[in-house]
C-alpha cells in the first residue's frame, strides 16, 4: 500500500510541477481546434491522467501484465481503433495480436497527419504525441517482461518507462495549449 502512495504521490508531484500555469503571458504555442475537436481532445487528455493512474495502480499490486495491456491497447499506437476492438468484445489477446499483425504490415506507427485529432494539429505537436504513443508502447513492453517473482530491478525499470510517458505528456503540456 505504501509503494502505490508513493508512486501515485510521485506522479502527481511530477506532472503539476511541469504544467506551467495559464495566463496572459502564457508563451506556449496555441492551437485552435474547431469545437468538437477540442472538447474531444481534452477528453481523450484527462482520460490519459486516469489510465496513468490505473497503470501505476496495477504496478502498485504487482500485476505488470494489467499495466502492459492499458499502455499498449489504451495509450499506444492506433488506441483509439484497439479500444474500439475491445468495446466490440474482442479479447485483450486478439486484439493485441491484430496489433502485431497491423504493425508487420507497416500500419499503426503515427505515420503522416492520421485519421483522427492529428490532422488538426501542427507537426511538432504530432511528433511530441509521437513520443507519447512510443513511451506507452515501451511501458508496455518493460512491463510484460516483468516475470512472475517481480524483483526491485523490474518496478525500477517499469517505473523508469512511466516516467518516460510523463515525460512525454509535460513536454507536450510545456509546449502547446489549445483553444
Amino acid at each position: 500500500m505504501i509503494v502505490r502512495i508513493l508512486t501515485l504521490a510521485s506522479f502527481m508531484l511530477i506532472f503539476f510541477a511541469t504544467v506551467p500555469p495559464a495566463s496572459a503571458a502564457d508563451s506556449r504555442e496555441l492551437v485552435n481546434l474547431p469545437p468538437k475537436v477540442k472538447d474531444a481532445f481534452l477528453t481523450e487528455m484527462r482520460g490519459n491522467v486516469i489510465k496513468l493512474e490505473n497503470i501505476l495502480a496495477a504496478i502498485a499490486e504487482g500485476n505488470f501484465k494489467e499495466a502492459a495491456d492499458i499502455a499498449d491497447i489504451k495509450m499506444g499506437f492506433g488506441h483509439s481503433q484497439l479500444e474500439g476492438m475491445a468495446k466490440q468484445g474482442m479479447s485483450t489477446e486478439e486484439i493485441l495480436a491484430r496489433k502485431q499483425k497491423m504493425q508487420r504490415m507497416g500500419h499503426g506507427k503515427g505515420m503522416g497527419q492520421g485519421q483522427g485529432m492529428g490532422r488538426y494539429m501542427p507537426e511538432s505537436f504530432r511528433a511530441l504525441g509521437q513520443n507519447f504513443h512510443q513511451a506507452s508502447e515501451n511501458l508496455a513492453s518493460k512491463a510484460r517482461s516483468v516475470g512472475a517473482n517481480p524483483t526491485v530491478k523490474d518496478f525500477r525499470s517499469v517505473i523508469g518507462a512511466v516516467e518516460e510517458v510523463t515525460s512525454a505528456c509535460a513536454s507536450c503540456h510545456q509546449a502547446f495549449r489549445v483553444r
